[in-house]
């Protein structure tokens, strides 16, 4: 059933960032395997064993990926907390001395790269299961202070309204085994750890929740198509 679910429309609003990363989401879930018309992105999916079924639903290979990056502004010692407000007019004020006023001109510094991925979704019942036998700990770990902390930070990617303890813990869970995950995979592949991102895919709604991890490369150089990290998937 949590398989079903997650595919399904959110019960509650979301907000324009963490829509984006649903679309995302449903599709880096599945195959993607259309070199003519989507060259950019071809997704195979892999099987779970069995000893982790009981923890992970889904394992999809991301064998070929495009990431494009953007260069919007810069911040020093203190980071904005609403660096994406009032976009691209205030990344063009900041970069630009003078902002062109023709719309064709009206550009960003970007960058394309290249790589490779391993995307890992969870158990719904395996989260449920986790919560609940960890409740004690989590009540005493995500006081409201760290809760309201954490929502205020634009990229965890909150829900709309207040925050609940069951969002938190499941980003502390998601978030936390990504950085392991990570870690191992800097000793299995041979990627150095400044070449290998996270691209975390989390929501607690009731309708449809979502629990995934990307873990991928995307580097200027060959070290982002190497295709060890996918192998290890």
């Amino acid at each position: 059933m949590a398989g079903l679910r997650t595919g399904s429309q959110p019960g509650n609003s979301e907000s324009e960032l963490l829509a984006f990363r649903r679309a995302e989401f449903r599709i880096i879930r599945n195959e993607v395997n259309d070199p003519e018309h989507i060259p950019n992105l071809r997704v195979i999916p892999s099987s779970v064993p069995a000893d982790l079924s009981q923890w992970f639903s889904r394992v999809t290979l991301v064998e070929r990926l495009r990431e494009t990056r953007v260069f919007y502004g810069f911040d020093r010692i203190e980071q904005n907390p609403q660096a994406l407000g009032g976009m691209p007019y205030t990344a063009k004020d900041q970069l630009f001395r003078e902002p062109p006023q023709s719309p064709q001109d009206r550009w960003l510094p970007a960058v394309e790269v290249f790589g490779e991925g391993i995307y890992i979704e969870l158990h719904e019942h395996g989260i449920a299961e986790w919560q609940r036998e960890n409740e004690k700990w989590i009540r005493g770990r995500l006081d409201d202070a760290f809760i309201t902390r954490l929502q205020d930070l634009y990229q965890t990617l909150p829900p709309l309204g207040a925050a609940d303890r069951d969002w938190a813990s499941r980003y502390l869970l998601i978030h936390s085994l990504a950085h392991v995950l990570i870690n191992q995979l800097v000793f299995e592949c041979g990627y150095s750890t400044a070449s290998l991102r996270e691209r975390l895919y989390i929501s607690s709604d009731a309708t449809a929740p979502m629990a995934g991890i990307l873990i991928y490369t995307a580097a200027g150089d060959s070290e982002g198509t190497m295709g060890s990290g996918v192998r290890l998937g």
